[in-house]
Order: C-alpha cells, then sequence, then structure tokens
C-alpha cells in the first residue's frame, strides 16, 4: 500500500512541525525553524511525488519514537531520511538501527 502525502503531513502535524507549500523559485524546500516554530517548506511546483518524497525525507531529521507509526509510513520516511539508504537491491542500510525498530 502506497503512502499518501496527507498521512505524511499527519505526521508532521503530531510533531509540531508545520507544512507549507510556497512559490520557491530556486529550491526545492526542506525544514528549518523560525523562531520556535519548526517548519517544513516545499516548492508547492514539484510534482506530487517529489512533493511526498522530500516531505518524508524532512521527516526523517525528526524523532519518531513518540510516535505511533503504520510500519509502511515509518518505512517510508526512514529509508529517505539523510541517516538512512538502502544498496542496489533495496535493502535498508541503517546507520542508526535504534529509530528503525522503534516500532509500536
Amino acid at each position: 500500500m502506497k503512502v499518501a502525502l496527507t498521512e505524511l503531513e499527519q505526521v508532521a502535524k503530531d510533531l509540531s512541525i508545520k507544512v507549507t507549500y510556497e512559490d520557491l523559485r530556486t529550491s526545492r524546500g526542506g525544514s528549518c525553524r523560525v523562531m520556535a516554530t519548526r517548519r517544513i517548506i516545499i516548492n508547492k511546483h514539484l510534482h506530487h511525488n517529489e512533493k511526498l518524497t522530500l516531505l518524508a525525507r524532512e521527516l526523517g531529521r525528526f524523532a519518531l519514537s513518540g510516535l505511533e507509526l503504520d510500519d509502511r509510513l515509518r518505512k517510508k520516511i526512514v529509508v529517505l531520511a539523510p541517516n538512512f539508504s538502502s544498496d542496489s537491491n533495496g535493502h535498508i542500510l541503517i546507520s542508526n538501527i535504534q529509530e528503525f525498530l522503534r516500532l509500536p
């Protein structure tokens, strides 16, 4: 089953991260902190799959251990997180396995 953009947006909301879609001319987007607010800003002109990938990757920068996530959501985020990668066969190569194993 595929992961929907709205599901990832809900994960962000659960983490108190504000997600916005902006007209970014020279950037795809990313995460930042504005004062006390954590934000993920995504270029609104990206294709749907690119938005989904960017949001999942940026969510992977945050601690997910306190959330009860569906396995497919957690896997999508973990696989795209900056600290994780996969080999040519699609097997996950994890440098921080503790985060991956924190399943509800």
